[in-house]
């Protein structure tokens, strides 16, 4: 595991299939550099890949209610920063058959259980439906069960697993 923005680690999970971020602290500037470091992994996606798994662990203490302000209450964005969402949207309009899986661990605090409960995807029902689409997300409080689902969603394409 390597420490690429103080307070952030990354680490590579599932025979390098899903690629890990363990937040210890959170500010304006590693949120910033932390998506950066995630849309530039999305851009070097192999065209032969069809899936990217992504797990954000933000179960360390303090951190899962800044997240939750800065995302505007939607925990299961793959990106917060607005010029990097639209660098994503428009990837994913030429990278069709690519899906993005997010995890997001939280911890089973009072806090972690707010931030599940607050947390939530917004569909605006707009022509960005289909992008919005293959990004599929989903909380969980065990990395284990996180990385079964990730591991379920590289195994099936993309397809969500039951």
């Amino acid at each position: 595991m390597d420490e690429f923005i103080g307070g952030i680690k990354r680490n590579w999970l599932g025979n390098g299939t899903i690629c890990a971020y363990h937040v210890e602290r959170l500010s304006i500037a590693t949120l910033d550099a932390w998506n950066r470091d995630v849309m530039a992994m999305i851009l070097r996606t192999p065209p032969e890949q069809k899936v990217v798994g992504l797990l954000y662990d933000l179960a360390h203490g303090g951190v899962s209610m800044p997240y939750l302000i800065y995302a505007n209450y939607k925990i299961d964005e793959v990106l917060i920063v607005p010029h990097l969402k639209l660098q994503l949207a428009n990837f994913l309009l030429k990278r069709a058959d690519l899906t993005i899986a997010l995890a997001v661990m939280i911890s089973s605090t009072m806090s972690g259980k707010i931030v599940m409960g607050r947390g939530r995807r917004m569909h605006n029902h707009s022509a960005d439906d289909d992008i919005e689409d293959r990004i599929v997300a989903q909380a969980f409080f065990m990395e284990d069960e996180a990385l079964d689902w990730l591991q379920g969603m590289i195994a099936t394409g993309g397809m969500a697993t039951v």
